[in-house]
């Protein structure tokens, strides 16, 4: 699942309520009413408001049944406002788990740091399930299973792409996910 926040562009799928685009009905926002400004509560209706609209127009028969990934990299649009950032994922993450979706983060130690900076103890993306993007080799991929985390997560896959590949390729860790 693609993710970004682009809070201050003032885009119009940039919420002005607390209310699901997909149902009409009120969420119940951890930060407070969103008014429509580049604000916590409003970013994460955006992230709770991504999630519904990828969850119902995705023509996923039993969306349910699949692992989702937040695809966390930072050539999508962000805010400086790491806090924003983290509040958009934790949106996503809360609309996903509220209908009972296992969801993952795919990412990178460095863009993770980037975008989200160190999350707080209470945060929805601690512990997360990984699928670490950036080895070089199939070698480092295999030895970045054994990488902790950058959220408190298992490391359940990781990817690398060797020069002369034109696909990156993955490696699971693990023959469960968590």
């Amino acid at each position: 699942m693609n993710t970004g926040n682009p809070g201050s562009l003032h885009l119009i799928s940039w919420p002005k309520s607390n209310r699901d685009p997909v149902d009409g009905r009120s969420t119940r926002n951890p930060y407070g009413s969103c008014l429509g400004r580049n604000s916590l509560s409003c970013a994460w209706q955006y992230g709770w408001d991504m999630a519904s609209l990828d969850w119902s127009r995705r023509g996923v028969s039993g969306p349910a049944n699949f692992m989702w990934w937040l695809d966390v990299e930072i050539t999508n649009s962000w805010q400086q406002w790491l806090a924003a950032n983290r509040a958009d994922l934790e949106g996503m993450v809360t609309y996903l788990q509220d209908h009972r979706v296992r969801t993952g983060i795919y990412s990178t130690p460095d863009q993770w740091r980037l975008i989200l900076g160190r999350l707080p103890n209470g945060s929805r993306l601690r512990g997360l399930p990984v699928w670490l993007a950036g080895a070089k080799t199939f070698r480092d991929a295999r030895q970045n299973c054994h990488q902790p985390a950058f959220d408190g997560g298992v490391v359940v896959f990781t990817q690398w792409r060797a020069k002369a590949q034109r696909f990156d390729s993955d490696y699971p860790c693990l023959k469960q996910i968590p």
